[in-house]
Parts: structure tokens; sequence; C-alpha cells
């Protein structure tokens, strides 16, 4: 939708996909993210241990934000583990430093309702690219964890 709204202003999303891969790459090298696998076997440890002390599947506990069974599958683990690791104010703060780095393209537009179309979404192209980066970094973590 938000893209429709911009062409309709005449504006692209000011985010080329050139830059994206970029700032995700960036994204992918900020030590919040670079950190997951380190602190991944951690708390898969934790995830364990509170999952081995519940007597029934019908018992639940809380981690990372997200209610987790006996027997979760291990995709929800990885989720929770990794809204542990990298807060949603973390990755907010990462993504907003990217935006940083696209700011005075935007800032350049002229009209108001165009400038805040192309801001919403570059912030939501660079909040996309955040989100891949830590799950690409749980995904390694994971496939590390499990050799």
């Amino acid at each position: 939708a938000m893209g429709a709204i911009c062409s309709s202003l005449g504006v692209s999303n000011p985010v080329s996909p050139a830059k994206l891969e970029e700032l995700g790459r960036k994204a992918g090298a900020n030590k919040t993210i670079t950190d997951i696998p380190r602190n991944y076997q951690k708390e898969l440890k934790e995830v364990e241990k509170k999952q081995n002390a519940l007597k029934s599947d019908e018992e639940t506990f809380e981690f990372g934000g997200m209610t987790l069974k006996k027997n979760s599958p291990k995709e929800e683990v990885n989720k929770a583990i990794a809204s542990k690791l990298v807060s949603k104010e973390a990755k907010d703060e990462i993504a907003d430093s990217l935006y940083d780095e696209v700011r005075g393209e935007i800032d350049g537009i002229e009209n108001t309702a165009a400038r805040s179309a192309a801001k919403k979404a570059a912030q939501a192209s660079i909040s996309k690219v955040v989100d891949k980066a830590v799950d690409a970094a749980v995904k390694k973590a994971f496939e590390e964890a499990a050799k």
C-alpha cells in the first residue's frame, strides 16, 4: 500500500534495492546482531532447562515475551530467543542508525506529503532489513548449535 501512496505522489521508495542490500549488510554487522550466535547457546540451554522442568505439555513459561511449552516447535523457540537477544528497542535503534544514512535524500523532498510517505516507506523497508538480519543470525546460530 505504501508503494502505491508514494507512486501516486510521484515518489518511489527512496531507498534503492542496492542501498537496502548495503543497509542489510550493515545491520548484519551490528554488534547486537553479531553477538546473537554467541549468546544463542546460553539462551537455548535456558529454554531447555525450563522445558525440562515442566511436568506436562499443558504447562507454559514466558521467554522473550513469548509463551512456550514443553514441546514448542524449534521455530517458536528461535523466535523467543531472538526477541530476548534483540529487543524491539534494539531493533529500532539499529533501524534508526541505518535510516540516518538515507535521511538526506528524504529530507530533500519538497512536497510535505510526499516526504512523509517516502519517510514511512524507507522506515518500513529498513525495519524489514533489520528483521531479516536478526532472523539470519538466529538461523545461523541454530544451525551451528545443531551440529
